[in-house]
């Protein structure tokens, strides 16, 4: 597959002036030595490529079938670092850089457009920078004849005559910054989209090679999340497992970002906590770099208030590595959320809750202040039952948080404690 570059038009507002930061260290070396660049790929996990036919060559991606890639991206637990492979160098032989955009845009298969980072540079100044489409927070700005800026460098590929250009965002910046707010946090589900300008370094006017009717196609390429590529792509990622009773059955499902020779998952249950009974295998998908569902109805059910599940992935090494846990209720409960487990909870907990009748139901993470932090539920349409979600919060302080869910005439509040 190649390289999807879209004709559209982002309508940049109004601008907050540069962030005060402190860079992080590139990964591979200083305190990210451990960290790597990964190639990012598309759904049939190919390197993402681009033909070589664009003109001047500082804005052509390199058109690369195997490492070094043309586009890579890294994570190191708070910054988030994005790399292209050019036919040539963006600072001309004077030692200016030319005028261009480079711009990664971020999306999924259902919500397309989420956001973008770029570095831009018109006249003699250039910025990096996060946008949500309307307004714009520069993170770096630096002067277009400065060949070292803060939070950008461009260094030739080993033994080839093409140039990395890298640049990073800070991961909180993609959360909420101060003119901007994309909510994206390390284990949002997303799709990177590489793409550059000369349209006056304007990153509103986005040079395309490939027309895909007015939008990105995100559903085309890798769907991932930061803390998946921090030292490279894990085994295999457990994205969602979810659990809800319906009449005298419970319905499990989980997905899965990427697999890495994955046996399958045993499906575990108790009544007590304690003895874990394994009552089903799912084979898994081996390997895949695309999201995978998976599903299973536990149709015999022991006589108990309440039953927790959990899965015990296994490798085809024979390593094995256990989910968290999900909780359903048996008996008849109220309406409402009924538990959080762990809790105290570090980085995530499951949410376990009931819905009195079919309905969208929204469930969010609230601060001490009443300011919401974090999104589980957003009018998501479930049925009446018991069920239970798994959030994950390790980008937060530690503090005092409440669960609120809002369900037909259902209004329930449960503190839990993120305590790292």
């Amino acid at each position: 597959m190649k390289l999807h570059i879209l004709l559209g038009t982002l309508l940049i507002i109004s601008s907050a002036p540069a962030m005060a930061q402190t860079p992080a260290a590139w990964p591979g070396s200083g305190a990210n030595a451990n960290i790597a660049w990964v190639a990012y790929r598309d759904g049939n996990s190919n390197l993402i490529q681009d033909p070589n036919d664009m003109s001047p060559d500082y804005i052509d991606l390199y058109y690369s079938a195997a490492d070094p890639s043309s586009v890579s991206v890294a994570y190191d637990g708070s910054t988030t670092f994005y790399r292209f492979q050019l036919e040539a160098s963006p600072i001309a032989g004077n030692g200016s850089w030319n005028n261009s955009t480079w711009i990664v845009q971020f999306g999924s298969a259902t919500s397309g457009y989420m956001g973008a980072v770029y570095v831009n540079v018109v006249g003699n100044s250039g910025t990096i920078a996060v946008t949500d489409g309307s307004n714009v927070d520069v993170i770096y700005s630096f002067s277009a004849n400065n060949t070292s800026p803060t939070g950008a460098r461009v260094t030739q590929v080993p033994n080839a005559s093409t140039y990395y250009l890298d640049f990073q965002i800070p991961m909180s910046a993609l959360w909420s910054g101060s003119n901007t707010s994309l909510g994206l946090t390390a284990s949002t589900i997303q799709s990177f989209y590489y793409g550059t300008s000369t349209a006056a370094g304007n990153p509103g006017q986005i040079s395309k090679d490939f027309m895909i009717g007015a939008a990105v196609d995100f559903s085309t390429l890798t769907q991932t999340g930061f803390t998946m590529i921090g030292t490279g792509v894990l085994p295999v990622e457990l994205t969602s497992f979810n659990a809800y009773r319906s009449d005298d059955m419970v319905e499990l499902r989980w997905a899965t970002a990427t697999e890495l020779n994955n046996y399958g998952f045993a499906v575990e249950r108790t009544t007590d906590g304690e003895v874990w009974t394994e009552i089903a295998f799912v084979p898994g998908a081996g390997s895949s770099s695309t999201p995978r569902r998976y599903g299973y109805r536990d149709e015999v059910l022991p006589r108990a208030a309440q039953l927790s599940y959990r899965l015990r992935q296994m490798d085809r090494d024979g390593s094995v590595e256990y989910s968290p846990v999900v909780m359903v209720a048996t008996a008849s409960v109220r309406p409402g959320i009924t538990d959080a487990y762990p809790n105290p909870f570090n980085p995530s907990t499951t949410v376990s809750f009931t819905v009195a009748q079919e309905g969208p139901v929204r469930l969010a993470l609230m601060d001490a202040t009443g300011r919401r932090v974090l999104t589980v539920l957003d009018g998501e349409r479930l049925a009446a039952g018991t069920h239970a979600r798994m959030l994950d919060a390790g980008y937060l302080p530690s503090g005092r948080y409440f669960l609120v869910l809002t369900a037909a005439e259902t209004n329930s509040v449960h503190p839990v404690v993120l305590m790292k």
